[in-house]
């Protein structure tokens, strides 16, 4: 059965009845079938794959399979549907909770994106050019001299 089942009709022949219902028919036929209706085997692995509204309506242990049918056909429909609709309800506000969160990162990332943008556009990268001033043969002030001892521009080769 499945989540959406929950609280629906099917038609058995020509009659209509719950889900639920059919579903434990079902269940109960496979069990006889499986020779295992006496006992309490895989009842807690079915149990395990029902959709939760149903789940959450049962009791945690049967001690064979025609209680655990029981109880599933006894289920409260009106109980059945509110449960369905809780569990939808607490599925919609966590999508929403979750969408908004992503806006926020998605927000943030943009934010962060855009500050990191502006602070590289001011930044400047400065170089600064170190040439050493060596004074001339002569001392001249403002005479400078490259490492190897010429003039910039002249050559010592006379």
């Amino acid at each position: 059965m499945s989540e959406d089942d929950v609280g629906t009709t099917k038609v058995i022949g020509r009659q209509k009845v719950w889900a639920h219902i059919k579903w434990a028919e079902e269940a109960w036929e496979l069990a006889m079938l499986a020779g295992i209706e006496m006992g309490s085997m895989l009842i807690w692995q079915v149990k395990k794959q029902l959709p939760k509204a149903v789940r959450k309506q049962l009791d945690d242990e049967y001690a064979d399979w025609d209680k655990f049918i029981k109880a599933v056909k006894d289920l409260n429909t009106a109980k059945l549907k509110q449960e369905k609709e809780d569990i939808e309800e607490r599925k919609r506000s966590e999508e929403a909770r979750d969408q908004k969160l992503l806006q926020r990162m998605e927000a943030a990332k943009w934010a962060t994106t855009a500050d990191l943008t502006a602070q590289l556009q001011r930044l400047t990268i400065r170089q600064v050019a170190t040439s050493q001033s060596i004074p001339g043969p002569e001392g001249i002030p403002g005479s400078t001299h490259s490492m190897d001892g010429e003039a910039w521009g002249h050559s010592t080769n006379h």
